[in-house]
C-alpha cells in the first residue's frame, strides 16, 4: 500500500514485448535470442550424413521456431524494415539447416529450393488474412480500432494494420471480399434439409448408364411430379471458373475469379439458384439438381462454418415453398445435367457472363496464397541467371523427395540444383584459391561436372546424357543424381 510504482521502458503483454515508441526493438532482440537458442536442435537433428529427412526437419522448423517469429507479426509488421530484417537471419539459416544447403548458398536459392517464402511475404500474408477474417464479423472488438489511422504526431510513419492491409492489397491487385458471417437460421436439431441421394448407390463406372437414367426418371415422375427442375454444374479450366444454373425458361451463366476451387463454384451455383426461386415469386415446389455431392453434403451440416453454406441455409430457411435438393452422377446422360455442364464450360468466356468475387473466406484464403506465391515467382523469374538455381528450378513449389531417401542423398541433391557445395565453394570459407578441374584446367563447378568434363562422360548416362543442368536435374531423376555424385567418386563429398 502506497507503494510508487517503477517506471519501465517497456511492458510484456501477451508474449509481445511494448516499449515507449512502439519501436519493437525490444521485442525483436528478445524473440531473436530465444529462437538462436532453439536453432541448436536443428544443427542437431540435420546432420548431413545420418540425420532426420528434410520434410520433417521443415516441420520441426515450423512448430519450434518459424511459429515464434509468426506470432503477433501482424503488429510488430510496424516497426522498421532495419529492426524486421533481423529476423531473416535466423529463418534463412533454419531453411538452410533443414534441407542441407552448404554455407555459401544464396538465401534466395534457400528459400526457393525449399518452397519457403520470406518472412516478409508471410507476413503479408497474415495480414491479408486476419483483415480478412474479420470484416465480415460484425461488432468484432477491434472494428473501430482497425479502421482508425493513428495519430499524425504521435507516430508520424506507421501505418495501423487495415492500411497496411489496403496497400498490401493494391500491391497484389487483391480485390476479393468475403461474405459475412450469420447465425444458423434453425437451432442444429431441426435442420434438416431434403435432400435426395438415392442415385449414390449406383457406381457409374461399374453401371450401365441405362440402368442410372431409368432410376433417375422413376424418381422423378414418384417423388417429385410436380416440381420445377432446376440444374446447377460448374467448370474449371486454364481459362477460369464459370458456373451454370439451367431453369425451364432461361440460363443464368456466371464467371468466378480463377483461382477459386470448384467445390465453391458448385456451391456458388446453388446459392444463385435459391436467389433465382426466392425473386421469382413461385407457386410450384422445386427441386434443385447438382451432380456435388461435396456441397449438398455441406448444406445437410448444422454446424456450417463456411460463410456461403450459411447463406445457402438462409436462403432455404425463407424460401415459402417446399425446396429440395437432388445428387445425380455427372456425364451419363441426364439432359438437365449435360446442358448445365456445358453451359458452365461456356460461361468461363461468354462476355456477358455476371461476375461474381464475393465468397467464403476459406476460400479468398487460398487467393491470398495464390497472389503472394504468384508474386514471389515474378520476384524469382527477375533474379539474374548467375544465380545457379535459376537453370535448374522455374516454379515455386513445395520440396519433395521419393519416399525412403535417406539423409545424405538429400543432402547432395540439394547442394548440386543449388549449385553451391564443400567441392565446388569451400574455399570461399577458407579463404583458398578456387579448386581447378585436373583435367580441364578450369574452375571447378557443378555444371562442368555433370555437364562439360570429359572425365565423367560414362558416368553422365545414369542422367541420360543431359545437355542441360535443367535436363539433368529435372524431379524424375532425383535418385540419379546422387548415384551420379557417388560414382564419380571426387575427392571430397558434396
Amino acid at each position: 500500500m502506497n507503494t510508487q510504482l517503477s517506471f519501465t521502458n517497456s511492458i510484456r503483454i501477451l508474449g509481445l514485448t511494448f516499449d515507449t515508441k512502439l519501436t519493437w526493438r525490444p521485442h525483436l532482440k528478445k524473440l531473436k535470442t530465444e529462437c538462436q537458442s532453439r536453432l541448436r536442435t536443428i544443427k542437431i537433428l540435420g546432420n548431413s550424413t545420418w540425420g532426420s529427412d528434410t520434410k520433417s526437419l521443415i516441420t520441426i522448423y515450423k512448430a519450434l521456431i518459424l511459429s515464434l517469429i509468426d506470432y503477433g507479426d501482424i503488429i510488430f509488421n510496424s516497426a522498421k524494415e532495419k529492426d524486421l530484417n533481423t529476423l531473416d537471419p535466423i529463418h534463412n539459416q533454419g531453411i538452410r539447416l533443414a534441407i542441407g544447403a552448404f554455407r555459401t548458398s544464396p538465401v534466395d536459392s534457400i528459400l526457393f529450393y525449399a518452397g519457403e517464402p520470406p518472412l516478409q511475404d508471410r507476413r503479408h500474408s497474415h495480414i491479408l488474412k486476419y483483415v480478412t477474417k474479420i470484416k465480415n464479423l460484425t461488432n468484432h472488438i477491434t472494428e473501430n480500432i482497425i479502421h482508425s489511422p493513428l495519430p499524425t504526431n504521435i507516430l508520424p510513419s506507421r501505418n495501423t494494420v487495415f492500411e497496411n492491409f489496403k496497400i498490401i492489397s493494391n500491391n497484389l491487385d487483391f480485390q476479393s471480399q468475403s461474405l459475412n458471417k450469420i447465425q444458423p437460421p434453425l437451432p442444429p436439431w431441426l435442420w434438416s434439409p431434403k435432400i435426395n441421394t438415392q442415385l449414390a448407390e449406383y457406381c457409374k463406372h461399374n453401371t450401365d448408364s441405362r440402368i442410372i437414367l431409368n432410376r433417375f426418371a422413376e424418381i422423378m415422375s414418384q417423388q417429385y411430379p410436380d416440381y420445377t427442375q432446376i440444374y446447377t454444374d460448374a467448370s474449371k479450366s486454364k481459362n477460369g471458373v464459370g458456373f451454370s444454373v439451367i431453369t425451364d425458361w432461361e440460363n443464368h451463366l456466371f464467371k468466378l475469379p480463377s483461382s477459386f476451387s470448384i467445390y465453391t463454384a458448385e456451391t456458388h451455383a446453388i446459392y444463385q439458384a435459391l436467389l433465382i426461386i426466392s425473386t421469382s415469386n413461385p407457386t410450384n415446389c422445386h427441386i434443385i439438381i447438382s451432380d456435388s455431392l461435396s456441397a449438398l453434403t455441406a448444406i445437410s451440416n448444422p454446424y456450417p462454418k463456411n460463410e456461403l453454406i450459411q447463406h445457402i441455409q438462409k436462403l432455404i430457411s425463407e424460401i415459402n415453398i417446399p425446396t429440395c435438393f437432388m445428387w445425380v452422377p455427372s456425364h451419363i446422360g441426364i439432359p438437365g445435367n449435360e446442358k448445365a455442364d456445358t453451359s458452365a464450360y461456356e460461361a468461363i468466356t461468354y462476355p456477358q457472363s455476371i461476375k461474381i468475387s464475393s465468397t467464403s473466406s476459406s476460400e479468398i484464403f487460398g487467393t491470398i496464397h495464390q497472389k503472394i506465391m504468384e508474386e514471389w515467382q515474378l520476384f524469382w523469374e527477375n533474379i539474374p541467371l548467375t544465380n545457379k538455381l535459376r537453370n535448374t528450378k522455374l516454379l515455386v513449389k513445395k520440396l519433395n523427395y521419393p519416399p525412403g531417401t535417406k539423409r545424405k542423398d538429400e543432402v547432395t541433391v540439394t547442394r548440386a540444383k543449388i549449385g553451391h557445395s564443400y567441392l565446388t565453394h569451400v574455399h570461399l570459407i577458407k579463404k583458398e584459391p578456387a579448386p581447378i578441374c585436373d583435367t580441364c584446367n578450369v574452375t571447378l563447378s557443378i555444371e562442368h561436372i555433370v555437364i562439360i568434363c570429359p572425365k565423367y562422360t560414362e558416368a553422365r548416362k545414369i542422367l541420360q546424357n543431359p545437355a542441360s543442368l535443367y535436363q539433368a536435374f529435372k524431379d524424375e531423376n532425383t535418385a540419379a543424381i546422387s548415384t551420379f555424385f557417388h560414382n564419380i567418386n571426387t575427392k571430397h563429398p558434396l
